[in-house]
């Protein structure tokens, strides 16, 4: 690929914009958890559900339902994919 001359204070455009990918909030009950137990509610089409810690390692995977268990105290990210979007939120395990 070419090489392309930018300098101080120009605007690139992204590919991993939010807008550009159609990532989206997700509602996830309760946050915080003060059990390790989330629920992501109002989607009917989950395909994967991500869960990322904050240094970024994944920490929990699943392909079918809508609930999540995690063990350990903190604050984590998760991703659902479904047919056509990805969708983001932080939730905090207490």
């Amino acid at each position: 690929p070419p090489l392309i001359d930018v300098k101080y204070g120009d605007v690139i455009p992204s590919t991993l914009s939010t807008t550009m990918r159609g990532i989206e909030e997700i509602k996830v009950y309760p946050n915080p958890s003060f059990n390790g137990t989330f629920e992501i509610r109002g989607i009917v089409d989950i395909q994967q559900i991500h869960v990322y810690d904050m240094m970024g390692k994944e920490v929990f995977h699943k392909s079918t339902g809508n609930r999540i268990q995690l063990f350990s105290e903190g604050v984590y990210l998760i991703v659902v994919e479904t047919d056509n979007k990805i969708l983001q939120t932080t939730v905090i395990s207490k």
